[in-house]
């Protein structure tokens, strides 16, 4: 058996090994120590955090609501002045939620799937996952590559499967939570609609090129039919949490 069909079956091994390897670490990162380590990424950036009091009180509630099944592990939300449409989960249960999301969303209840979303990646704990898994490539495909190029594509490779088998997670995790909170799903498929016709026109976001296909996500959550649902948010928390960044906070 030649070296380069070894290698590959070690590469195939990998591949399936990497999110129970990252799982088991992880399993061993008391809470601090990652809560830690999300506060250290999130002080590398000079955030301009929003802070109006209303705005907040409203995305305080919507947390409350969406976590209700989940407080074994505290959660800090916050919006950022920045124009991007996206909102990140950070190790430690940080959510970030940029200004540009809550700009383009047309409900509550489009914002609740989006952040249900992140928050089920915190509970899942998927970005301190991520971190040790895209760790450990770094160091295998150093090893194995010298640096090359070729190391850097097959890493990128085997971290775009990981990342869209948890973004699948992710959304099926939140259909729960939105339903745990008596939230429609609706609002949630229209921002993958949304997103869809975006990406139809070639303007989809770089940081979604790695997600799950938009319809089939769409579909899912269409799919979920919530028949005692309740908006997110009560029209003037709605208002409120959309001004949220007219004060910035600390």
């Amino acid at each position: 058996m030649t070296a380069a069909v070894l290698f590959a079956l070690a590469g195939g091994g990998l591949w399936w090994a990497l999110p129970a390897i990252a799982s088991a670490i992880v399993d061993l990162v008391p809470f601090e120590t990652e809560r830690k380590i999300g506060d250290n990424l999130l002080a590398t950036v000079p955030w301009k955090y929003c802070g109006t009091p209303a705005g907040v009180a409203a995305l305080d509630d919507l947390t409350g609501k969406l976590s209700t099944s989940h407080r074994d592990m505290p959660l800090s939300v916050r919006v950022v002045d920045f124009s991007l449409v996206n909102a990140f989960a950070l190790p430690g249960g940080q959510i970030v939620i940029l200004r540009g999301l809550l700009d383009q969303a047309r409900s509550s209840d489009e914002l609740a799937g989006v952040l249900a979303h992140e928050m089920t990646h915190s509970f899942k704990r998927h970005s301190l996952k991520g971190l040790v898994a895209s760790s450990g490539m770094s160091l295998l495909f150093e090893i194995a590559t010298g640096g090359s190029g070729i190391g850097n594509l097959g890493q990128f490779a085997l971290g775009q499967s990981f990342t869209r088998s948890m973004e699948a997670e992710a959304d099926a995790g939140a259909i729960e939570l939105l339903r745990g909170a008596h939230i429609a799903t609706s609002g949630f498929a229209d921002f993958f609609d949304r997103l869809a016709e975006h990406d139809s026109r070639g303007g989809l976001p770089p940081f979604l090129m790695s997600h799950p296909d938009l319809k089939e996500r769409s579909t899912l959550a269409r799919g979920e039919k919530i028949g005692d649902a309740t908006p997110a948010l009560a029209a003037d928390q709605w208002t409120a949490l959309k001004g949220i960044c007219a004060v910035k906070g600390s």
